[in-house]
């Protein structure tokens, strides 16, 4: 199939943009926070990405280091996106706080990070109900 016929997943949805609305009335399913593990990497950096590991739904996420937002509004799709993160040194606490659970709920997303070579060093899925939040911890290592 040529190039410009490629359609990127989901492209013909029709998302509400509306982050924080009340989510479907039929689902009394919780997801609460999701704790996905630690690691420990010499890195500079990492790369995190993203994508709707399910239905692409428009599910959103804020993404978070330390405390502090890096990433306001994601929308996860089928494709990954995502951000390069400067490491500190010791622990840095990144969290995903599902701002929505898109037309189909829960808030499902694949993470994926890799350290400043590329190499793939943590791979892992969250499902979460709005507001909560999926976490892991990167211990940077020497300098």
């Amino acid at each position: 199939m040529p190039e410009d016929e490629l359609l990127q997943a989901g492209y013909d949805m029709d998302i509400d943009t509306k982050v924080g609305e009340k989510e479907k009335k039929g689902s009394k399913e919780h997801f609460g926070d999701q704790y996905l593990g630690d690691f420990k990497t010499n890195a500079k950096f990492v790369c995190i990405v993203c994508r709707d590991h399910e239905y692409v739904d428009g599910d959103r996420i804020k993404i978070y280091l330390n405390g502090e937002v890096v990433e306001y509004n994601l929308l996860l799709t089928g494709s990954f996106k995502g951000i390069n993160i400067d490491l500190t040194q010791g622990f840095n606490r990144i969290e995903f706080e599902a701002l929505n659970q898109g037309s189909s709920g829960p808030n499902t997303a694949q993470v994926v990070v890799t350290n400043d070579k590329g190499e793939v060093i943590h791979n892992n899925r969250w499902n979460l109900s709005t507001g909560s939040k999926a976490s892991l911890i990167i211990i940077k290592e020497g300098e």
